[in-house]
């Protein structure tokens, strides 16, 4: 959940070697590998999915009939070579499956490739490795020699710090967004919100003219990035009250940041601004449920100032002052 909105396309590189050529050594102290998967563990991993969903784990939502899919050990055997879809095992020295992540090589309208985080999971007697740290500092330097950007969102516990300060403050990945309640505990209903992260290459600014309820989403990602434009803002557009929604939901496109009227017409129906991508000049607008998500940990107990002011954008932003809170 969360990626951004982006037209995906058939053509993709024809060689992708550079991001895994063969299996590697990942974590030698614990024997963990990466590798691409394989047609003969197409069953061990999608029973790890099975059994993650019926844990009730938090599952993200760009697999809506899992059963056809990723429950599915055909399915996932016929993906494994799917050039848009870059698959990566994580297997002990047995060569027993103890997780699954992946890529996906999406684009947006212009073309411009974006390799963007898919569904992770990894087996209980897989975790406490720090397995998804030691996989991000591996992959995202290749990623960026390759010149695509990387993509990624994380969960907001206090467990993820470690995570957080791998991707944000040692790979350099800035922060681009909160996602409230994006992801939803399939028994208990309980949700998880998560940061929007990314990382690219220098690029060419476009100009940029904002509602007045972009802005401050637009400052907390020029505070990381200084040679951002300066908008131009124009005033801000009321929002209609409308029912509250039980699930997050993603708009159908993105806001750009040169559209003031897409940007109005889309607030008019509901959505607002969760994370912005510079490079694309492009706002992911949502719609979310209440109350405001718990957060005060990251505030009290975190050493990246992006990550904080996203949650006080939250608070103040998106969310009213005087609404409750899980």
């Amino acid at each position: 959940m969360g990626e951004q909105q982006t037209q995906s396309h058939n053509l993709a590189p024809a060689d992708e070697t550079f991001l895994l050529a063969q299996r590697e050594l990942l974590i030698p102290e614990y024997g963990v590998w990466v590798e691409t998967p394989r047609a003969e563990q197409a069953l061990a991993i999608s029973d790890l999915y099975r059994q993650a969903y019926e844990r009730s784990d938090f599952f993200a939502g760009r697999y809506n009939d899992p059963e056809s899919e990723i429950f599915n050990p055909d399915w996932l055997s016929s993906d494994f070579s799917n050039l848009d879809h870059k698959w990566f095992a994580f297997t002990d020295n047995s060569g027993q499956v103890i997780g699954i992540t992946g890529f996906f090589h999406d684009y947006n309208i212009d073309g411009l490739p974006i390799m963007t985080s898919d569904e992770t999971q990894i087996a209980p007697a897989g975790r406490g490795k720090r397995t998804m740290d030691h996989f991000f500092r591996l992959v995202v330097p290749r990623i960026e020699a390759a010149g695509d950007l990387v993509a990624t969102s994380f969960v907001l516990t206090p467990e993820t710090k470690g995570l957080r300060r791998t991707l944000q403050t040692e790979l350099g990945m800035f922060s681009l967004g909160i996602l409230p309640h994006v992801l939803k505990h399939r028994e208990s209903g309980i949700t998880r919100s998560e940061i929007v992260s990314a990382k690219f290459r220098s690029f060419e600014h476009q100009p940029i003219s904002l509602r007045a309820n972009f802005e401050p989403l637009y400052r907390v990602v020029q505070s990381q990035i200084p040679d951002l434009p300066e908008p131009v803002i124009l005033p801000a557009e009321q929002i209609p009250e409308l029912p509250s929604v039980e699930d997050f939901e993603e708009a159908p496109y993105p806001a750009s940041g040169s559209d003031p009227e897409q940007q109005r017409h889309l607030l008019q129906a509901g959505f607002k601004p969760v994370a912005y991508y510079p490079r694309l000049n492009s706002f992911v607008m949502a719609k979310f449920p209440k109350p405001m998500p718990e957060l005060s940990f990251l505030i009290e107990n975190e050493s990246i100032e992006a990550n904080k002011a996203l949650v006080r954008y939250l608070q103040r932003d998106l969310y009213k002052e005087d609404e409750g809170r899980l």
